[in-house]
């Protein structure tokens, strides 16, 4: 509680804030969380995070057992964003207790598959090659957002890149 939190003097800001969100967790339900720039926050803080809305998600569930978010035996999870991350287990699911971090090395492989078909397949089958052999493996693919835009400034990758070309725009839905 927050009584508890001003009962103790060695408290730092980052148990403020994890206090704070998981709470919001226990409250309402929140399943999990995308944490943008994770690697502005050390791994450890993550990591407790992550683990005080684990309980906070369990609480809130036993609390709510007929809620139809509560009725999977599913625990709170959480994405990273870190910009370059790719398809790599490191830190941040080991050390900072993150589910799954997003891929963008997704859109220069859908871009590369626009100018050569069969690229796209090796892509996958790299993915899977890595991620199918470990449970505790996840990542989040896309292939435009807005931290990557097109190429030409212009709005998503999408509309840069494929231009009314309907193979193009193909490749690039049967990507996904």
């Amino acid at each position: 509680s927050v009584v508890a939190l001003e009962e103790k003097a060695d408290y730092k800001l980052r148990d403020y804030l994890i206090y704070w969100l998981s709470s919001w967790v226990k409250e309402f339900g929140i399943d999990g969380f995308r944490c943008d720039t994770a690697k502005h926050v050390e791994k450890d803080a993550w990591k407790a995070l992550k683990d005080a809305c684990v309980v906070a998600y369990n609480e809130w569930k036993a609390a709510n057992p007929t809620d139809p978010m509560a009725i999977d035996n599913l625990d709170f999870w959480m994405t990273g964003e870190h910009w370059g991350h790719a398809v790599e287990k490191d830190k941040y699911y080991t050390d900072g207790g993150f589910d799954s971090m997003i891929n963008f090395k997704m859109r220069s492989a859908v871009k590369s598959a626009l100018a050569e078909v069969n690229m796209i397949d090796a892509t996958y089958k790299n993915y899977a090659s890595k991620i199918n052999n470990d449970p505790d493996f996840n990542v989040l693919s896309y292939i435009s957002s807005h931290d990557t835009g097109a190429d030409d400034g212009k709005g998503v990758f999408y509309s840069a890149h494929v231009n009314g070309d309907k193979q193009a725009g193909m490749i690039t839905a049967g990507s996904l």
